[in-house]
């Protein structure tokens, strides 16, 4: 549903969880990111750095492909868009550009909507803990204009 408001990106209130891709040793898969959590227990989920799953990601990668959480898609069907990587975006606070979302070395706080920042873009920081994500708006279908069109048409012709 693309007419609420949630806490956070994975369509819920609730804080994620930190669990290795896809998120299916979590509670609940549909509510999983790649974040640091540690909460001390041994439950397989929430033991550190989502990808290693331990406090400890020296040597490793830590980024995963967008969509490595099949389960946890937004409302508008994106997927990651909290943690893996800050995402840069074009709203401007003062003469700055924002970041949303938190990284794969955030805590779960930063995944929060509210949380935003801000820096001079992805090329002055570079590094694997922002991003940025390219969307767009699909085109209208050419039965869609071609419709348009011929109403247009049928209008000009019963004004004469």
């Amino acid at each position: 549903m693309t007419g609420n408001y949630w806490d956070y990106p994975t369509s819920t209130d609730a804080v994620p969880y930190s669990d290795q891709p896809p998120g299916t040793g979590a509670h609940d898969p549909s509510n999983t990111a790649n974040f640091f959590d540690y909460d001390g227990s041994a439950n397989g989920f929430n033991d550190g750095f989502a990808v290693t799953g331990s406090l400890s990601v020296a040597g490793v990668n830590a980024l995963t492909d967008v969509g490595a959480y099949t389960s946890a898609l937004s409302p508008y069907g994106t997927f990651d868009q909290g943690g893996n990587v800050r995402e840069w975006n074009e709203a401007l606070i003062g003469s700055s550009r924002g970041r949303r979302g938190g990284s794969w070395g955030s805590c779960s706080l930063n995944l929060h909507a509210s949380n935003r920042d801000v820096d001079c873009g992805p090329v002055e920081q570079g590094g694997s803990l922002f991003g940025f994500r390219v969307a767009s708006i699909p085109e209208p279908s050419t039965l869609l204009l071609l419709c348009f069109g011929s109403l247009a048409v049928l209008g000009t012709r019963k004004c004469r």
